[in-house]
């Protein structure tokens, strides 16, 4: 190692024979011997021999290591927040309607509602349902 030309991997020093032989974070290198920083919209890992192109939404600067992933980080937390908030409203809206208008419409035919009465008096202990009246509006 200690007769390693400077020059010969330009990412790093090399003292008393130390050092790696790989190019460091925010630039690549074309050959052993030349070292280029990243350009602007491109981030280069540790040893790379190329760039890659920034992703979506992201801002990589003159010798970029790793994109930071804030504002597409952020943007994908906010989908899925408002995806979750819309499925929460729509399953609401659609519980409500069913069991306003499912249970009248249900309840509406002759056999339905004598199978509906059976079944909830054997369940309450004795309640009468025909005493319930199902147009009545829900809390």
């Amino acid at each position: 190692w200690t007769a390693t030309p400077k020059a010969a991997f330009p990412g790093y020093k090399w003292e008393n024979g130390s050092g790696t032989i790989f190019c460091k974070g925010g630039s690549y290198c074309t050959d052993p011997l030349h070292s280029v920083e990243c350009p602007e919209g491109t981030y280069c890992r540790g040893g790379s021999d190329d760039t890659s192109r920034c992703p979506f939404m992201e801002d990589c600067p003159h010798g970029t290591e790793v994109p930071d992933g804030g504002a597409m980080g952020v943007c994908t937390v906010l989908f899925i927040f408002l995806l979750m908030y819309s499925m929460n409203r729509v399953y609401g809206w659609y519980n409500k309607w069913r069991l306003r208008y499912g249970y009248k419409r249900f309840y509406s035919k002759p056999r339905n509602r004598a199978l509906w009465t059976t079944l909830a008096a054997t369940l309450s202990g004795g309640v009468n349902l025909n005493e319930i009246d199902p147009g009545a509006a829900l809390p």
